[in-house]
């Protein structure tokens, strides 16, 4: 089984990704992707969705890092980033760092970089974010420092109790946390808090030092050959549904917070924590595409639901 992840080496999220692959020693394949459009040879394995990571197996194309942790879970559950010791915890803990603490370290380091990455990038980030077009973002910025710095305590304090923010072991939450403060480390005026922690630089350097043990690297358009000679595998059936659809429903699915645009395709899997559809083109054939439940909007197609 190959596992190709579609990702990016400044990308905050696919580091959350990489901590884990290393973490469990999975070998990986690389494929680099550009943090701005066009992404020719990368939506058309997602339907559209443009965030990164995306872990890619075959013709089965997974979104969202947390949708990516877990599918890498099953494939390799020893070691556990949900150990039982933590359950529920960290994952509380790894959304709340995800969907809230991440964009207060985003707007906290981004006008340092205003003067220093491509135009193309600040179109595309404000356009997805309104928050993070130049004028908000100066605004903003001081309220998000501030706001990081409490989650830096938050996690110190965690830190105090053991060796993992969440426990005694690694879990999601550690990969979470990690990626966001991670993010701070090449701005000196933002990571100074975390800097001012010894027990979060101990704890960095721990997870930094995960190696995976082989990472191999391929063109962009590998995947949509390996995707084109591949079958969709990872198929269900529809339980936790609280809006009553079935197998083989249209419908269509949508982060809840920011690049919102909407996914549509054939429900072919429905559990608590995951929705998959279909979609068939003339370029690759059959591919399924996952999303997590949480944090994603699922609706009959053309419904009122869909946002």
């Amino acid at each position: 089984m190959e596992l190709i992840l579609h990702n990016n080496p400044r990308s905050m999220f696919s580091e959350k990704v990489r901590r884990v692959l290393a973490y469990k020693s999975l070998d990986w394949t690389d494929i680099e992707v550009s943090p701005v459009p066009p992404k020719t040879d990368f939506v058309p394995l997602t339907g559209g969705y443009r965030r990164m990571p995306v872990l890619q197996i075959g013709a089965d194309v997974y979104c969202d890092s947390a949708l990516i942790i877990r599918k890498l879970e099953r494939i390799a559950p020893t070691p556990t980033v949900f150990p039982a010791e933590s359950a529920g915890r960290a994952e509380m803990i790894a959304d709340w760092a995800d969907h809230r603490v991440a964009l207060w370290a985003i707007i906290a380091v981004f006008p340092d970089y205003l003067q220093k990455v491509p135009e193309a990038f600040i179109r595309d980030r404000s356009a997805l974010i309104p928050d993070l077009a130049p004028e908000r973002v100066r605004v903003l910025a001081p309220h998000a420092l501030e706001q990081f710095n409490q989650f830096v305590r938050f996690v110190d304090l965690a830190l105090g109790a053991g060796p993992f923010v969440a426990g005694s072991a690694f879990s999601v939450a550690d990969a979470a946390c990690y990626h966001v403060i991670n993010l701070t480390q090449a701005n000196e005026r933002v990571f100074a808090g975390p800097a001012a922690c010894p027990r979060i630089v101990a704890w960095l350097e721990r997870i930094a030092a995960f190696q995976a043990p082989h990472v191999r690297r391929q063109p962009t358009g590998y995947p949509l050959d390996v995707a084109q000679a591949s079958t969709p595998v990872d198929l269900g059936t529809v339980d936790q549904n609280p809006v009553g659809l079935v197998l083989g429903d249209a419908v269509t699915i949508a982060a809840d917070d920011y690049a919102t645009n909407l996914i549509a395709g054939e429900l072919v899997k429905l559990t608590a924590d995951e929705a998959a559809i279909r979609q068939c083109t003339e370029r690759l054939g059959e591919i399924v595409i996952h999303f997590p439940r949480l944090g994603y909007r699922l609706a009959r197609a053309n419904s009122a639901g869909a946002h």
